[in-house]
């Protein structure tokens, strides 16, 4: 390689590398996710992309070139910024306990996966120090302890963002767990009882009673697909909810089963 081009390559910034790597990848993600057509490359939309990676997820520009595979790769969208920079910062603080250092040997699905065994509300659904607090300030208040389960009755906004941190995903798609103002848990409680399900593997499930009618209305995995109507696209989530049908908590406080 030529000097003028090493000197050009060092001098390039890290946004210009990968807009000329990624750009047309980016373009055509974006695409899809908001059923926008442009018939070329857009320089323009492409750099607001980037940008808002950098402003909302990674601002030294450290892990931009990952950011942007797992995008392509359609691992997250453009509503999911607070979860993905929750994965960064989980992996910088936990990186030299963790089995790779090296961020490029993760995509944001084995990330998530390896971060589990540092999330402080108590992977298993035991009591780990950040839920021991929570029910303390009456967040959160333990209904049930199955075998092989537990069952958490949401109290607060702040407990409902707790249980939605578990599972190693800060990351499930339950609007009453989001951290920003797009949480919807006071509209919920408006009108119903919260409640959250957490297996010893980690496996999470939300589901809310009607207060009026005293019926389930949802039964959520962390995808926020219901299990009631058939909508997971996990078999395995059947067999979950069987367990969860059964438990000492439904059956106390529904008087009408036929819909679940």
């Amino acid at each position: 390689m030529k000097i003028l081009n090493v000197l050009e390559l060092l001098c390039e910034s890290k946004i210009d590398f990968v807009k000329k790597r990624y750009a047309a990848k980016v373009l055509n993600t974006y695409c899809g996710e908001t059923n926008q057509r442009v018939s070329r490359v857009n320089n323009e939309v492409v750099d607001r992309i980037l940008k808002s990676f950098i402003q909302r997820i990674d601002p030294s520009e450290k892990y931009l070139e990952w950011i942007v595979k797992q995008y392509c790769a359609e691992l997250f969208t453009l509503a999911d910024f607070d979860e993905v920079r929750e994965d960064l910062e989980g992996f910088e603080k936990n990186k030299p306990k963790m089995s790779r250092q090296d961020i490029n040997q993760y995509n944001i699905r084995t990330l998530q996966n390896e971060l589990v065994r540092f999330d402080p509300s108590g992977n298993s659904g035991d009591f780990g120090e950040d839920i021991k607090k929570a029910i303390q300030n009456n967040d959160i208040k333990l209904v049930e302890r199955g075998i092989g389960f537990v069952i958490y009755a949401i109290l607060t906004k702040a407990g409902s963002i707790l249980l939605g941190k578990g599972g190693g995903h800060r990351f499930n798609k339950w609007c009453t767990s989001r951290t920003d103002c797009e949480n919807k848990f006071d509209i919920y409680n408006e009108e119903s009882d919260l409640f959250v399900v957490v297996f010893e593997n980690g496996k999470r499930f939300k589901f809310d009673v009607d207060r009026s009618t005293n019926k389930i209305m949802n039964l959520t995995n962390e995808k926020d697909e219901n299990v009631l109507d058939n909508e997971s696209s996990d078999p395995k989530d059947e067999s979950y909810s069987k367990i969860i049908r059964s438990s000492n908590t439904l059956n106390g406080i529904l008087s009408q089963f036929d819909n679940v």
